[in-house]
Order: structure tokens, then C-alpha cells, then sequence
């Protein structure tokens, strides 16, 4: 009796053992199928963060570009304004020296009108 007793045991024992592994089995399978996920997540964010990487890098090249171009233009726009302040400067000398010669001249014509008028 007593080895029946025993066979029962080592049965339900081998039983239980089966189920234990079932689920251990299932339980390792679904962390496989966990860590591939894991894996195919990590993969797909490295994949973003290296578009992003790029697109940030493009957008600081872009930016540098056109900050160059502005200072360009802005250098250009300033030599354009102190040509046009020199040529300003210019022009006012020149209507000064015009203005001077137009008195003149005003002074040397009311001089001879004044002549023919005492020589009348």
C-alpha cells in the first residue's frame, strides 16, 4: 500500500512538475517575445533620434548659412551707405563751392551794373 501510496505521489509530483515547466515556458517565451519588442523599440527610436540628430545638424548648417549671408548683406548694405554718405558729402561740397561762385559772380555783376549806372 504504501508504495501505491508512493507511486500517487511521484505521479501528482511529475504532474505538478509539467504544469511548472508549462508555465515557465510560456512565461520565458512571452519575455523573449517582451525583449524583441524591447529590442525592435530601442532600434526604432535609435533610427528617430539619428533623423533628428541629422535634421537638427541641417537646421544649425541652414541657420549658419543664412546668418552669414545677413552679415554679408549687412556689410555690403553698410560699404553701399557710407559710398552714398561720401557721395552725399560730396555733392553738398560741390553745391557750396557752386554757391560761392554763383555770389561771386552775383557780386561781380552788381559791381559792373553799378559802373554803367555811374557812367550813365
Amino acid at each position: 500500500m504504501e508504495i501505491h501510496v508512493l507511486e500517487s505521489k511521484i505521479e501528482h509530483s511529475k504532474t505538478e512538475f509539467l504544469e511548472v515547466k508549462g508555465k515557465f515556458e510560456a512565461t520565458e517565451k512571452v519575455l523573449e517575445a517582451r525583449n524583441l519588442k524591447i529590442q525592435n523599440l530601442k532600434s526604432s527610436l535609435q533610427s528617430a533620434l539619428e533623423k533628428v540628430s541629422a535634421n537638427t545638424n541641417a537646421h544649425l548648417e541652414d541657420m549658419k548659412t543664412l546668418k552669414m549671408n545677413s552679415d554679408e548683406l549687412a556689410q555690403e548694405k553698410h560699404v553701399e551707405l557710407l559710398k552714398l554718405e561720401s557721395s552725399l558729402s560730396n555733392s553738398v561740397k560741390e553745391i557750396e563751392q557752386l554757391q560761392k561762385q554763383m555770389d561771386e559772380k552775383e557780386k561781380t555783376l552788381q559791381s559792373k551794373e553799378r559802373k554803367l549806372l555811374l557812367a550813365r
